[in-house]
C-alpha cells in the first residue's frame, strides 16, 4: 500500500469576535472526523491563522473546506504549503517524519480514549515516540500506548495498573503482562 504524501495547509481567518469563538471548534471537529494529522490555532488582534497537516488527498482537502465554511461565515481563505519532504523540512527522512506524524496520531487517540481528550499532553525530553506525559502522574511509553488502543483499555484498567506499579516496592509489571493477569503478589521479593 502506497502512503499518501502529508501536505499542509495554512487558513487564514477573517478577524472577527465570531470566527474565533468558532476557531477552536473547527480543529475540534477536524481532529474529531480524523481528517488531519496535526492541528493549531494561532490567533492575534490582527489575524487569525489554522495551520492543518493532513495527507494529501482531494476528498480530505474538500472536507476541510467545507467544514471551514460551516465555522467561519466571515470569510477565510486557505493556502496550500507544497507536499512536505521532512527531509528537506528538518533533515530527517520521510520515515522518520512519517514514524512522527504517527505517534503524535497515537498519543491524540490514547488523549481522547483514557481521558476524553481533556489533558495537554507533551513528549518527555522532546523525544517524539519514547515517553509521552499525559499529566497528573501519567506516563505512558509507546508499546503501552499501542496496547491501550489496539486492546480498547478503559481508562479503569489502565488506572489500576498504573496505580498498583506505583503502589509496588516489588517493580513494576508492563501492561502487556498485566493485561495477562501478572499482579505483585506473585513477584519475589
Amino acid at each position: 500500500m502506497k502512503i499518501p504524501k502529508i501536505v499542509a495547509y495554512t487558513i487564514h481567518i477573517e478577524p472577527t469576535p465570531n470566527n474565533l469563538v468558532n476557531s477552536q471548534n473547527f480543529i475540534n471537529e477536524l481532529k474529531g472526523n480524523q481528517l488531519c494529522l496535526i492541528a493549531s490555532m494561532i490567533a492575534n488582534k490582527a489575524f487569525y491563522n489554522a495551520d492543518i497537516v493532513t495527507y494529501d488527498l482531494p476528498t480530505y482537502f474538500q472536507e476541510i473546506k467545507r467544514i471551514a465554511g460551516k465555522f467561519f461565515h466571515d470569510g477565510f481563505k486557505i493556502d496550500k504549503i507544497d507536499s512536505i519532504s521532512f527531509k528537506e523540512k528538518d533533515n530527517k527522512t520521510d520515515e522518520v517524519g512519517l514514524f512522527e506524524v504517527a505517534c503524535y496520531e497515537l498519543a491524540e487517540k490514547v488523549n481522547k480514549q483514557l481521558f476524553n481528550g481533556e489533558r495537554n499532553w507533551r513528549w518527555v525530553n522532546d523525544v517524539i515516540g519514547d515517553v509521552c506525559d499525559f499529566e497528573n502522574a501519567d506516563f505512558i511509553n509507546i508499546n503501552e500506548m499501542a496496547l491501550i488502543v489496539a486492546k480498547k483499555i478503559s481508562y479503569e484498567t489502565y488506572a489500576e495498573w498504573r496505580d498498583a506499579n506505583i503502589a509496588s516496592d516489588k517493580g513494576i509489571i508492563n501492561l502487556s503482562s498485566w493485561l495477562k493477569g501478572c499482579r505483585h503478589s506473585m513477584l519475589g521479593n
